[in-house]
């Protein structure tokens, strides 16, 4: 498990042209495909994505995910990054708990996906997202708002 993000930020990562390429406009934050070598030259220990509740130097609305992975692998750590910064920024949990749910959603989608020959569609996928957000957010009068999030989360898992 990573340590987040430091408490005084570190310095700013830079990218050579084509080393971040944006990929989607998600609801909660733009996603980049990313060179990670780039920010592991600098941040050893970066896996797979992160945001900036996790790493200081990814800006705060933006979410990264390696560029290596291709769309297949990157939306399963995208589907992560999304519904751990949300879980961080709305209820204000921290990382190692936010992290242990994103694992859970990931797990899920990744049986989802091994199970089907085709490419899943957000009806299938955004109920998945719905049922792991209403484990954590409680009570009716957020309803809508949990709906928009699960439905967002999952039309930018089946874009990457």
């Amino acid at each position: 498990m990573r340590n987040p993000a430091p408490k005084t930020p570190p310095k700013r990562i830079r990218f050579s042209r084509g080393a971040k390429q944006l990929r989607i406009m998600a609801p909660m934050a733009r996603v980049y495909a990313v060179d990670m070598d780039v920010v592991r030259s600098q941040w050893p220990d970066i896996i797979g994505g992160s945001h900036h509740r996790v790493d200081a130097f990814v800006p705060k609305d933006e979410i990264w995910i390696e560029a290596k992975l291709g769309a297949k692998r990157g939306r399963f750590i995208l589907a992560h990054e999304m519904i751990e910064k949300l879980l961080m920024d709305g209820l204000g949990w921290k990382y190692e708990k936010a992290h242990a749910a994103a694992n859970d959603l990931e797990f899920d989608l990744r049986t989802l996906a091994a199970d089907r020959q085709q490419n899943e569609t957000v009806r299938e996928v955004a109920p998945i997202m719905l049922r792991h957000l209403l484990k954590h957010f409680r009570g009716d009068e957020h309803m809508d708002k949990i709906r928009y999030c699960a439905e967002g989360i999952a039309s930018s898992y089946i874009k990457y």
